[in-house]
């Protein structure tokens, strides 16, 4: 019996035993308070156990932060993601087109790129986050759907946007929230046995937006309280785990999963922070990073994994189209990439994500080698529900997964965040405009406390942006820095970890990828050239 059962049981016990004082023969008051504990565990196993309603046409996105396809693709240390896989279309060249979390997930659902709707960073103003946005989940709440979103402290980002969910079930990420955050994190030797009885989530959500607490279990029984209270109408849910995130730190035992027991550095428990961008830390620090993070997915599979098994016990497995996915991957370290995600575009790992797609019903599962979009996710889903999407840059996958071809690849196209923090990446020396000066960079709101970036920085991190595009095999990346603009080409197919420039070697590649470059850049309407760059267009 869970803890609600108990605290019922507890106090109907009580209860009772306050009525049997009324009795004078002592067996009698005894029988009584023992009849009230079962009583309440009766009772609150009941309410623990509730049946969810069987609804048709629902829909689940599975999200887990920063995993990577590479990591959890052919590993029995993740079999339940495999199983998911098994009975859905795997599309093996997905990517997102930022690699940040905020821009990513309101790519996803409205289907558009970061310069259309507007989201290109973390940290956006009051302003910005006002303007209406048409979201896929919008058009399945008009259509009846009910709909939630639930996260931990990677999801704080939908507490500040409108995207049309019912029910927001995540931490809100604030001035105030982090100020009383960081007054219960003094109490960090006490609160695992508080929580442990308590329950975090639950009974303490700001402890949700705690990075060290991450715990996919508790999620996920937060995920079926939710879908288990259904009121009969179908539902659309995202689910976003954070355990994979930085600094990958998640509970007993999964923490100590895949790292080494001789291991006595300062990242035992979670990453450590490291702050020269100039060197990486020694292997044993890299090998214990890795650790950490497939820890963090270790977790995550074993809860999704009792999510799947609750839905198919419910009979709503089958009557649920279910996305897996990501909002970006994960660098590690490889060949000077650093560690994190967004920093820049060498490469693929922090911008290649997994996406599984199980229709409601059955599916033949396939594997789906066409290169996709972590726009086309919106135009999926609204596919999938029934409804429309008509400003989405992206397409539904539908037919894909069902096996049909097409001709060609529309291009993918990317750009990087901000750099608030220095980044530990040795890919970047030399490669970056400059412009901010760390947690100096941002401003609060007086009313709400929100965070956002100062606006007099807005036109400085647009100018330095990089974007890349990637077609058929060939990755053209734009590089601004103080002297020049960088054009640098990689050929992905025969060098993934894009360590060779060739762009000499092949102009007319060079020709053919860069007017798609410059036209995408120039699809923001806030930009214009300017010599080699490109600029906001109020500037000259």
């Amino acid at each position: 019996v869970g803890g609600a059962s108990l605290l019922i049981a507890l106090l109907a016990g009580v209860r009772s035993g306050y009525f049997a004082r009324l009795v004078e023969d002592p067996p009698a008051r005894w029988k009584a308070g023992v009849a009230g504990v079962a009583l309440g565990c009766l009772l609150g196993a009941t309410l623990a156990t509730k049946t969810p309603p069987v609804t048709q046409g629902n829909l689940l996105v599975l999200a887990v932060d920063s995993m990577r396809p590479d990591i959890i693709e052919g590993d029995e240390a993740f079999p339940n993601f495999a199983a998911i896989a098994n009975d859905s279309a795997v599309f093996d060249d997905a990517y997102t087109v930022m690699a940040r979390t905020f821009p990513s997930w309101v790519s996803m659902l409205t289907g558009q790129y970061p310069h259309t709707h507007g989201i290109r960073h973390m940290f956006p103003s009051p302003q910005n986050l006002a303007r209406p946005r048409a979201s896929v989940i919008s058009a399945l709440r008009a259509r009846g759907y009910r709909t939630a979103v639930i996260s931990d402290f990677a999801g704080d980002i939908f507490s500040r946007i409108e995207l049309g969910f019912e029910e927001v079930r995540v931490p809100r990420f604030t001035l105030w929230s982090n100020v009383a955050l960081g007054g219960l994190k003094l109490h960090y030797h006490l609160l695992p046995y508080v929580l442990n009885a308590l329950g975090a989530s639950r009974n303490f959500p700001l402890l949700k937006l705690w990075e060290r607490l991450a715990d996919p279990s508790a999620l996920t029984d937060e995920v079926w309280r939710w879908i288990a209270n259904g009121d009969g109408r179908p539902f659309a849910l995202v689910v976003f785990y954070s355990a994979a995130h930085f600094p990958y730190a998640v509970p007993y035992p999964w923490y100590a999963s895949e790292t080494h027991a001789d291991y006595d550095g300062p990242s035992r428990y979670h990453k450590a922070a490291w702050v020269d961008s100039n060197r990486a830390p020694g292997e044993e620090e890299q090998a214990q990073a890795l650790a950490l993070y497939r820890g963090g997915l270790r977790a995550t599979d074993a809860a999704v994994g009792d999510l799947v098994s609750r839905l198919k016990d419910a009979g709503l497995y089958d009557t649920t189209s279910l996305v897996v996915t990501a909002d970006h991957g994960e660098n590690l370290y490889e060949d000077g990439f650093g560690i994190g995600h967004g920093d820049h575009l060498r490469g693929t790992v922090s911008t290649r994500i997994p996406l599984y797609l199980k229709p409601a019903g059955a599916i033949s599962a396939r594997r789906v080698p066409n290169t996709v979009r972590s726009i086309d996710l919106g135009p999926t889903l609204a596919r999938l529900g029934g409804v429309a999407l008509p400003a989405a840059e992206g397409s539904s996958l539908l037919a894909l997964a069902a096996g049909k071809t097409r001709a060609s690849d529309p291009p993918v196209f990317f750009e990087t965040g901000l750099w608030f923090l220095n980044p530990e990446a040795q890919v970047l020396e030399n490669r970056t405009l400059p412009f901010m000066s760390g947690f100096g960079s941002f401003t609060v709101d007086p009313d709400t406390k929100d965070i956002y970036l100062d606006p007099a920085l807005e036109d400085d991190f647009l100018v330095a942006k990089h974007r890349a595009v990637l077609q058929d095999g060939w990755k053209l990346a734009y590089v601004p820095t103080r002297d020049k603009v960088r054009w640098e080409l990689y050929d992905t197919a025969h060098d993934p970890l894009e360590q060779t420039d060739v762009a000499e070697k092949n102009p007319d590649r060079v020709d053919v990828l860069k007017p798609m470059l410059r036209g995408f850049i120039l699809a923001d309407p806030e930009m214009h050239p300017l010599a080699d760059w490109f600029v906001p267009r109020h500037v000259r």
